[in-house]
C-alpha cells in the first residue's frame, strides 16, 4: 500500500554486501541525504533486526523492490518529519533548470539508534568527492547544425520543482524547442561517440527526412564546458510506449503488420547508408501518439535475448534483433 508521504523519493543505493544504503528526497525544493548502516545502531538489536530484514527485502526480492524501497525509506525518513514539516515553502516560481537539478541545494543527515529510540541528527561533515561526470570526446569534430549548451540553458519541464528535482530529466526545453534529454554519464564514453557519429552520419547524409529516427540537436556541456554531460535529441512524442508495451493479444494485424514495415524499412534504409543500429530490441522501437514506429538508441551494445554477443554491432546482428521483432510483433 502507498503510504502519504509529504517528500518526493529521489535516488537509493544499497549494498548487499555490507546492508548499507543511501537514501535522498526531494521536499520542498532542498534535497536530503541520509546514508544507513549497521554501524549507527547502539544497544538496540530489535531495531537492527528490523533494519536487516527490510534490507533483506530490499536486496533479494525483485519482484517485490518497489515496496521494499518505500518501506526502507519510510521507515528512515519519518524520524525527521517534525524538522521536514517546519521547513518553509520554496517561493521560487522561475523555471526550474538542469543546473538546479544537478546541483540542488543539499542538506545531509544522520539516523543514529541509541537503546531501540531512532534519533535523527543533521551530519555536518563535508562530503567526498563525488565521482566525475561527463565524457570527453577529444577531437571529435561536432556536426555545425549541433547546438551547444550549458545545464543552465536547459529548462526541465515538469508540474512542479519537487517533481522535477526528484526525477532524471527527459523532457526539456531550449527556447522555444522542446527536445528529449539523454544524460551521459562519465562510463558511457564508447556508447557516447558511437551515438554522436551515427548522428553525425544521418545529418550529413540527409537520412534524418527519410527514415523516423530522432535527430541530434545539440550537446549539453559541464559547467566547466570540457565535458559532455547530456545529449538533446528530437522528442518523440509517444508518452513512453514502445513495441514491448503496446502489443497486446488484441492488437490488430494491420497495425502489426504497420510496426513491422516501419522497423523493416528504417533497418533496410540505416543499412544501406552504412549505418548498424546496434541494441536491436522492441524496446528500442518507440510507437509515436500517431501510431507510427521510430527506431532510437544508438549507443550500441546487445541484450540477451534479441541480439547475440557474437552478433554485436553487426549488420547481422541486425538481422538478427530484427527477425527476433517480428517473432514478437506477430506472437
Amino acid at each position: 500500500m502507498t503510504k502519504n508521504i509529504p517528500w518526493h523519493p529521489k535516488e537509493i543505493f544499497y549494498s548487499q554486501t555490507d546492508k548499507s544504503a543511501r537514501i535522498s528526497i526531494i521536499h520542498k525544493s532542498k534535497c536530503f541525504d541520509l546514508p544507513l548502516s549497521h554501524t549507527f545502531f547502539h544497544q538496540s538489536p530489535s531495531s537492527l533486526q528490523t533494519y536487516n530484514s527490510l534490507m533483506d527485502s530490499l536486496c533479494s526480492d525483485d519482484d517485490l523492490a518497489d515496496a521494499a524501497e518505500e518501506d526502507l525509506r519510510h521507515w528512515a525518513i519519518s524520524p525527521f518529519l517534525p524538522f521536514l514539516d517546519g521547513i518553509p515553502p520554496s517561493l521560487d516560481r522561475t523555471p526550474l533548470t538542469l543546473h538546479e537539478y544537478r546541483h540542488p541545494d543539499t542538506y545531509r543527515l544522520l539516523l543514529c539508534v541509541e537503546n531501540e529510540k531512532r534519533e535523527p541528527r543533521f551530519d555536518y561533515r563535508v562530503p567526498g568527492q563525488l565521482r566525475p561526470e561527463g565524457v570527453d570526446v577529444g577531437d571529435f569534430i561536432f556536426c555545425s547544425g549541433w547546438g551547444i549548451y550549458s545545464p543552465e540553458d536547459i529548462e526541465i519541464k515538469t508540474p512542479s520543482r519537487d517533481k522535477g528535482l526528484a526525477s532524471v530529466p527527459s523532457r526539456v526545453c531550449v527556447g522555444d524547442t522542446v527536445c528529449f534529454f539523454k544524460p551521459v554519464e562519465y562510463t558511457d564514453k564508447r556508447a557516447t561517440l558511437r551515438e554522436m557519429t551515427i548522428y553525425k552520419k544521418l545529418e550529413t547524409g540527409g537520412i534524418s527526412s527519410r527514415v523516423r529516427v530522432p535527430r541530434l540537436i545539440g550537446l549539453v556541456l559541464h559547467e566547466n564546458g570540457d565535458l559532455v554531460i547530456g545529449l538533446l535529441l528530437t522528442l518523440v512524442e509517444c508518452n513512453y510506449k514502445s513495441l514491448e508495451c503496446v502489443v497486446r493479444p488484441e492488437t490488430p494485424s494491420a497495425l502489426r503488420m504497420k510496426w513491422d514495415a516501419q522497423v523493416t524499412d528504417a533497418v533496410s534504409c540505416l543499412h544501406e547508408a552504412g549505418i548498424i543500429w546496434g541494441d536491436v530490441k522492441a524496446a528500442n522501437a518507440l510507437i509515436d501518439d500517431c501510431g507510427d514506429a521510430w527506431v532510437v538508441d544508438f549507443g550500441g551494445g546487445y541484450t540477451r535475448g534479441w541480439v547475440s554477443k557474437e552478433n554485436m554491432e553487426t549488420v547481422k546482428g541486425d538481422l538478427e534483433g530484427l527477425s527476433r521483432i517480428k517473432e514478437f510483433v506477430y506472437r
